[in-house]
């Protein structure tokens, strides 16, 4: 009981030191890997769809950006998260019939504008920083690569999905965010994060691409 009662004056008592001094405005600088995947269906002629699910593969991207976090409450850690990045994100798909392999990758870097709200616990040295929101992502340039093999010949497509002559996927993207992030010294950042868009990014009415959904893995510095 004594051990119990000490620990929790002890919790208290590294809260109270913290209280009132969280700092109104921290600036970080961020960067790391994606690993995005889309869903994925074609169309059947009696107006249903067929899941490519189980043929997709996951695409390795890049993430960099800013982020301000503002201090909403001077006696509480909880943190207002904004921010503005260039994240590459995409998916691919490989369907095998025969001897015949179709081999898809497709990359989209966006201009993303994140917005969370993360809460600061303090242990130590260390902070651990929960944190949810939501993000827009605008496609600023896209690439859209089909590969056949057949027969030992390689047969190679590049598109422009954002050709306005032949637009095959929407530039909008809005979905939600949760993650975990950490600091040590207060100012050496890791963090991971779940990105999942609510649009559906196809223009093609054969194919039905429900939304990207992108895992994420950052290190960053704080000023």
């Amino acid at each position: 009981m004594k051990k119990l009662i000490f620990s929790a004056f002890a919790i208290i008592f590294a809260f109270g030191v913290h209280a009132g001094q969280y700092p109104s405005n921290i600036i970080g600088v961020r960067g790391g890997l994606n690993v995005s995947t889309m869903n994925r269906r074609l169309a059947l002629e009696d107006g249903g769809y067929l899941s490519l699910n189980d043929n997709r593969r996951a695409k390795v991207g890049w993430n960099v950006g800013i982020v301000d976090q503002i201090l909403l409450l001077d006696m509480t850690p909880l943190y207002l998260e904004p921010g503005l990045y260039l994240t590459n994100k995409g998916s691919g798909y490989r369907l095998k019939n025969g001897d015949v392999k179709n081999i898809k990758r497709l990359g989209v870097t966006y201009l993303q504008i994140p917005v969370n709200v993360s809460y600061h616990i303090y242990a130590g040295n260390f902070t651990i920083q929960p944190r949810v929101g939501i993000y827009y992502a605008l496609g600023l340039w896209a690439r859209d690569i089909s590969i056949v093999k057949a027969d030992g010949k390689i047969d190679k497509t590049i598109v422009n999905p954002y050709d306005g002559g032949n637009t095959l996927m929407g530039r909008s993207d809005f979905g939600m965010q949760v993650g975990l992030g950490g600091t040590y010294m207060e100012h050496y950042y890791f963090g991971i994060e779940w990105e999942t868009g609510f649009v559906n990014m196809s223009k093609v009415t054969s194919r039905k691409d429900t939304n990207i959904s992108n895992f994420k893995i950052e290190f960053g510095y704080n000023f």
